[in-house]
């Protein structure tokens, strides 16, 4: 009935109230004052709250109806350079935002936004300027939302003076700009990557140098823009951001080190790349430096041309002294030999005693000859089978020979066959046998010559799979300072008075192209000795591959598989002596010094076998005219022959389409074997 009358705004009399009635509503009544009075206390205790919060904050604080102002706190007076809260309503005009830079009403604006809070309910934040009492202008940051206040909505604002937070940005776009200022000037280039390997940052060099443009570039991984090869061998090389993060150290490239850029141009480049880390030492990224060396390495080279040069020089009276001494050995067995059938006292053990010195001393020359070619071109290599061993025993004893030095060599019982170049792995004994010998030139002694075969070497304190043959000289010479032992490889570096420094830089080319490894450990006054190891596909015993050979040369003859052949040179003696061996092994042989002769002939009969020179000076040689042959006849049976081992077309003769291959000089057993090759192959 009350509630009713309540409602209604009626007016009931007592009387038409039952006491009982009366007494819940008394209840009733005073639940609700009680419940109202409860929750004036609480609004109490929480506005109180709340204005000790507002007042003792160190965070500038107003409240604003609609938009005026009612309060602050003392971080707002402070803020403000005010003394008193009644400043505040003196000078309002601090509270109001400044006109911004572009002329826009900044007032109008805030009105807007204050109308906006009240509407929505939903706080708004904003970046205004303001001015202090003093006149000072500064940057703040302000956040407005809607509050219950003393039975009514107002806003709230905290209000934040940005001012340092703007100078240190001011500062940090000051500093960027310095920093990319400095970066631009750089002559080398440089590159930044977070840790993911994304490229963050790149100046003008490092543009100039990939062919990427930032714009472009930025975002990609560094492998995108930064692709490196080895020169040599072509093949890409490791990502630089991957070996930093793993060893979390600086780092640099390998030498020989080839950047190809976007548009295919190719730069030698030297380079380091760095850990960024943070102020927690952690690693946020990576940086790269490199410049371009390309002038310097290409003067390197003529450098080296030119030493080399100057080493053919030495190396050639050398030479011609060791040339003349094995002419004087040729010359005289000759005359011998002419005196002793012009007299009739020839004797056949005698004479082919000669012989094999005959021999012996061409094989020399050979030896010599390859030498000088090693130094002249540095030459592809010319792999065969061959005796490693024998290699080694003709090469120090020829090498010391007049010596007061004697070789001790230590072989195992079986003799290996490797496959390698001979002449150049023999110019690489003979270079350390040489060494060996000027530093015990004083005193003389003994040279230790081992091989073995060896399988997982350590080499250099790391284990290397594979299967190996290892060759150590030890002499007992004056040694190599320990400094020293670090730079004896490197190209012109040398403790001797006379020479060029490129001994040891070459001997280490030729065994690195061989996929091999060399070590050396010294120590003075007591020696020197250098560990050579070499890969081995498949180890065999020469041994049996001799009595193999022997065999199969039984009953092997040339006549059986050629009937004919034709001979290509521009040397007559070459001619002559070619069919002289050939009808000693009973083949008809025909000889020309031209290649277009040789075509014509060609289309006039048929052969079973043509042998080339390689190259015929003023004239066309086997290179010219191969495929004028082939297509004469596809069948056709070629050989080509020259005197350079280091000719690419007689490393990979069968690309070009011959079928065999003879390196000048040959004799009539290497003729033999190679028509045996290629006869017989299954």
């Amino acid at each position: 009935i009350f509630k009713k009358a309540i409602n209604r705004n009626e007016i009931i009399s007592i009387k038409d109230i039952k006491i009982k009635e009366l007494k819940n509503f008394a209840q009733y009544l005073n639940n609700t004052i009680k419940e109202k009075f409860d929750a004036l206390k609480a609004l109490e205790k929480s506005e109180k709250k709340f204005r000790t919060l507002f007042e003792y904050s160190t965070v500038p604080m107003l409240l604003l109806d609609k938009d005026k102002f009612i309060d602050c706190n003392n971080a707002a007076i402070k803020m403000l350079k005010a003394t008193k809260k009644e400043d505040l309503f003196v000078h309002p005009g601090v509270l109001s935002p400044e006109f911004q830079p572009d002329g826009s009403n900044s007032l109008e604006k805030a009105t807007k936004i204050i109308k906006k809070v009240y509407e929505t309910g939903e706080a708004q934040y904003f970046q205004w300027t303001h001015r202090r009492l003093n006149g000072e202008l500064f940057p703040s940051y302000i956040n407005l939302c809607l509050i219950p206040y003393k039975n009514k909505d107002i806003i709230f604002v905290s209000w934040f003076d940005i001012s340092e937070i703007k100078k240190l940005q001011e500062n940090l776009e000051k500093e960027k700009e310095k920093f990319e200022i400095t970066l631009k000037s750089i002559g080398d280039a440089v590159i930044s990557t977070d840790r993911e390997g994304n490229i963050e940052l790149m100046n003008n060099v490092a543009e100039e140098l990939t062919g990427w443009s930032f714009n472009e570039a930025k975002g990609k991984n560094l492998k995108e823009v930064f692709h490196i090869i080895n020169f040599y061998s072509r093949k890409r090389v490791k990502n630089p951001v991957s070996k930093v993060l793993k060893s979390q150290k600086i780092v640099g490239l390998a030498n020989h080190t080839v950047l190809i850029s976007k548009n295919g141009k190719e730069y030698h480049i030297a380079d380091s790349a760095a850990p960024i880390k943070n102020s927690r030492n952690e690693i946020v990224g990576v940086v790269l430096v490199f410049r371009d060396v390309t002038e310097k390495f290409k003067q390197e080279q003529e450098l080296i041309k030119l030493e080399k040069l100057e080493t053919i020089g030495i190396l050639a009276g050398g030479i011609a002294h060791d040339f003349n001494n094995i002419l004087t050995g040729i010359s005289g067995n000759i005359s011998l030999m002419k005196t002793e059938l012009k007299e009739k006292t020839l004797n056949i053990k005698k004479f082919i005693e000669r012989i094999e010195k005959l021999e012996l001393s061409l094989e020399r020359a050979t030896h010599l000859t390859t030498q000088l070619l090693t130094f002249a071109k540095g030459g592809e290599l010319l792999k065969k089978s061959f005796n490693l061993n024998d290699l080694i025993i003709k090469t120090v004893e020829f090498h010391l020979a007049g010596s007061n030095i004697k070789p001790i060599f230590n072989f195992k019982d079986k003799i290996w066959e490797i496959t390698a170049d001979k002449g150049q792995l023999g110019h690489v004994i003979a270079n350390l046998i040489i060494n060996a010998k000027d530093s015990m030139k004083d005193k003389g002694g003994k040279i230790f010559i081992s091989v073995d075969s060896i399988q997982n070497p350590i080499i250099n304190n790391k284990k290397v799979k594979g299967k190996f043959i290892s060759i150590s000289i030890k002499d007992e010479g004056t040694g190599i300072k320990q400094e020293n032992l670090s730079k004896i490889f490197e190209p012109f570096f040398t403790t001797k008075t006379k020479g060029s420094g490129l001994g040891l830089s070459i001997i280490n080319s030729i065994v690195k192209k061989h996929d091999g490894y060399i070590n050396v450990e010294s120590e003075i006054n007591k020696g020197t000795t250098f560990y050579i190891y070499l890969p081995v596909d498949n180890i065999t015993d020469e041994i049996d591959k001799i009595e193999e050979d022997i065999n199969v040369n039984k009953m092997f003859s040339v006549s059986e598989f050629v009937k004919n052949v034709l001979i290509l040179d521009d040397d007559k003696m070459i001619l002559e002596i070619s069919k002289e061996l050939f009808h000693f092994l009973g083949v008809n042989c025909a000889v020309v010094e031209d290649g277009d002769e040789a075509i014509k002939i060609i289309k006039e009969r048929q052969f079973d076998l043509i042998i080339t020179d390689l190259t015929i000076p003023g004239g066309k040689g086997g290179k010219d005219i191969i495929q004028n042959i082939l297509n004469i006849d596809p069948n056709a049976v070629v050989i080509v022959t020259s005197g350079y081992s280091g000719e690419q077309v007689l490393i990979n003769y069968e690309k070009y389409g011959f079928k065999g291959k003879l390196q000048k000089p040959f004799t009539l057993t290497d003729l033999e074997n190679e028509i045996k090759n290629i006869f017989t192959k299954s």
